[in-house]
């Protein structure tokens, strides 16, 4: 290890020869803007880095001396860029730190720009308390007098990122040190003392331009999850963690709504996520109570607004302790390019297209704010007919309809390859009334009493392209008995699995009756029906004709699977044509919680909250037409979803539901349905 190395060792600095070359142009800059010698900074010991100075001996002050003199210089900018992009991988992930871009950046800076002049502010303490190298609130006092700022801090954890934060915020204000506060240590930990009230006026802030950390809540070992728990107890938030399981960005902006002081404006990158998941719901429910709420931002030309981040983001706009004022706008990067739109964003015009009063949405919109970012029409026209069909109470919400138990998940089992049959090791050869033989590779044979067999669906890619399913899967359904107490072939299969391996994720988890783990659940869930919807769906529905299945006999189901039990076949196959309507779908477009670019799902709840054809109010000449209309659907498999919308077999089904809800124009309304459907996937594809 050379002696370079050694002294970013001693200062905390990652040892590379790019991180070194960040520290001297940062050290640099300060020199030159300080007029102060390199000995001098010793005593700047409440800046990050600069308090080890102290440590340095005369040989490695004379390293960093000779390098300030002869280092060719870059900018502070470039310094705050590169920062993030040397940092290793796993320290980047374990910080979550993923820098704003340029864009984000820009948008954060104009509109507080903007709300700046029109609210005639003329003092302003600036933070960021997830300030990474700084480039949010550099990016704003490039862009507004100065003279406005009292103060300016932040707080980072990283030790070079805290020293260019810092360096860069000295640049913008030319010097003036007393008004910057970098804290080089975990933000969570500072706000630990914060029933401290002298603590806590201390970190107060104006204007908040920041992108919290987002990882997610099974990545934060348990101590720390215990800290975090009992932290949002303390500052009061802990009622707006129905599930306690937030990710960091959640307990971040309850952070941050303790330091922001009233009237105060906050802009944030957040996860799309948050506004579409459970855990989400609490802050929503802050935002809406606590806040003006003028704008969610999305990003069109990016899926994100930080860099190398793979996550869909938003940019919120709001302020503290002022009345929502009903009219929050969806809208994308683009439109703030205009200035005018930076107004219209603080003056809430009620009348505009893009604003909704996001306290009187249906609730159903309201499981998915993201929703509402909709340049299709599809979601006026959707939310329309929705609201025809449940004045003629020919919708209505399924949990009023059936109850809140009748939709479950299906069976979790640990060892597919053990407890499916047929699967990678085993065949069936031959399938009776009152058996199963299966055949292996070594034409080895077990035969099987079915009363050991449940008839399932395996995994919803089997049955992508027919709405009615046949039996060809069953799931082992051994009693809670001793293994010697067993008929033989079900003792020798067992042996089969230990020494196979493909019973080990059970034998490690399920204790002494690992085999009866499936048994358990058929008792307690009785998981039969005819009706099944598969827990995550494609959008692009390439390679899938059909969203739900039907069975004439009562199935059970793998864990990739929602069933709906306890209904009759006539009232299944009349579901079963409603989830795979082209309105059900366009309703699923909109409101399904994305997984990924692509990937979505509803989660059980979601189905309660949303409306369904209200079986008990439709006539039965009318179910009769979308029963066979079913029927027909089923003819067009091996064409994928979207493609369905030119064929007749689609187009009758569609007309003979939107028929079933009373709707006027049911052939009009389909029309429109289809070419914004149409709008709407060419913006997702």
């Amino acid at each position: 290890m050379n002696n370079i190395e050694k002294l970013q060792i001693k200062l905390g600095i990652n040892p590379s020869a790019e991180n070194f070359i960040i520290f001297i142009n940062c050290v640099k800059k300060i020199l030159k803007l300080s007029g102060l010698q390199l000995e001098n900074l010793k005593d700047w010991k409440d800046v990050p880095l600069m308090d080890k100075f102290s440590n340095l001996d005369s040989k490695e002050l004379k390293i960093i001396q000779s390098k300030v003199q002869s280092i060719k210089p870059i900018s502070i900018r470039h310094c705050q860029l590169n920062v993030q992009k040397l940092l290793d991988q796993k320290t980047r992930k374990r910080f979550a730190a993923y820098y704003t871009i340029e864009g984000g950046t820009h948008i954060m800076t104009s509109l507080a720009r903007k709300y700046v002049d029109l609210n005639s502010l003329n003092t302003i303490n600036l933070a960021d308390p997830f300030i990474g190298s700084g480039l949010t609130v550099t990016s704003l006092l490039k862009n507004i007098d100065n003279r406005l700022i009292s103060k300016i801090w932040g707080i980072e954890p990283l030790r070079l990122p805290a020293f260019v934060a810092f360096t860069s915020l000295y640049e913008q204000l030319d010097g003036n040190k007393e008004k910057i506060t970098i804290f080089n240590t975990n933000a969570f930990k500072i706000f630990s003392n914060f029933r401290n009230k002298k603590n806590q006026d201390g970190l107060k802030a104006d204007i908040i331009l920041t992108n919290p950390p987002f990882t997610r809540w099974k990545y934060i070992n348990k101590p720390n999850r215990v800290f975090l728990m009992n932290l949002m107890d303390e500052l009061g938030y802990l009622k707006y963690l129905p599930r306690k399981e937030p990710s960091l960005q959640i307990v971040s902006m309850f952070l941050i709504d303790k330091i922001l002081n009233k009237n105060g404006l906050l802009l944030s990158v957040l996860p799309a996520s948050t506004f579409y998941t459970i855990y989400g719901s609490g802050l929503k429910e802050l935002l809406l109570n606590n806040y003006n709420l003028y704008a969610l931002i999305e990003n069109k030309s990016h899926i994100s607004f930080s860099e190398d981040s793979g996550f869909k983001e938003i940019i919120i706009v709001c302020s503290k302790g002022q009345r929502y004022q009903g009219s929050t706008y969806f809208i994308n990067q683009d439109m703030i390019e205009s200035n005018q739109w930076n107004s219209n964003i603080f003056k809430q015009n009620l009348d505009s297209t893009d604003t909704y009063n996001l306290k009187s949405i249906p609730h159903f919109f309201d499981m998915n704010w993201l929703s509402l970012f909709d340049d299709s029409g599809l979601i006026t026209l959707v939310n329309n007919i929705l609201k025809d069909a449940l004045n003629n109470n020919t919708l209505n919400y399924f949990k009023d309809v059936f109850g809140e138990d009748k939709i479950i998940r299906g069976l979790e089992m640990y060892g597919p390859n053990f407890f499916f049959i047929p699967n990678k090791y085993w065949n069936i050869s031959k399938d009776t009334e009152k058996s199963v033989e299966i055949i292996n590779e070594k034409s080895e044979k077990i035969s099987f009493h079915k009363k050991y067999l449940i008839a399932t669906l395996r995994k919803p890619n089997l049955y992508n392209w027919n709405v009615f399913v046949d039996i060809n899967h069953y799931m082992l359904n051994i009693p809670e008995l001793k293994q010697d107490r067993l008929p033989r072939y079900l003792q020798r299969y067992i042996k089969w699995g230990k020494k196979s391996g493909t019973a080990k994720p059970a034998i490690n988890s399920k204790g002494e009756y690992w085999y009866s783990h499936v048994y358990r659940q058929v008792k307690s869930k009785k998981p039969f029906a005819h009706l099944f919807i598969p827990d995550k769906i494609d959008l692009h529905f390439k390679y899938r004709s059909v969203f739900s299945n039907y069975s004439k006999t009562k199935l059970a189901a793998s864990k990739n699977f929602y069933m709906i039990k306890s209904i009759d076949k006539q009232n299944a196959k009349l579901l079963a044509a409603w989830l795979n309507s082209s309105l059900f779908l366009s309703i699923f477009l909109l409101l399904s919680r994305k997984i990924s670019k692509t990937w979505t799902r509803f989660l059980l709840n979601d189905y309660l909250q949303i409306p369904i054809i209200n079986i008990t109010n439709i006539k039965q000449q009318d179910i009769n037409t979308i029963s066979e209309s079913l029927i027909n659907l089923n003819e067009l498999r091996g064409i994928s979803i979207w493609d369905q919308l030119e064929y007749e077999e689609r187009q009758a089904l569609d007309i003979a539901i939107l028929k079933s809800l009373k709707l006027n124009n049911p052939s009009e309304i389909m029309e429109k349905l289809y070419s914004m459907i149409k709008i709407k996937i060419s913006h997702f594809f």
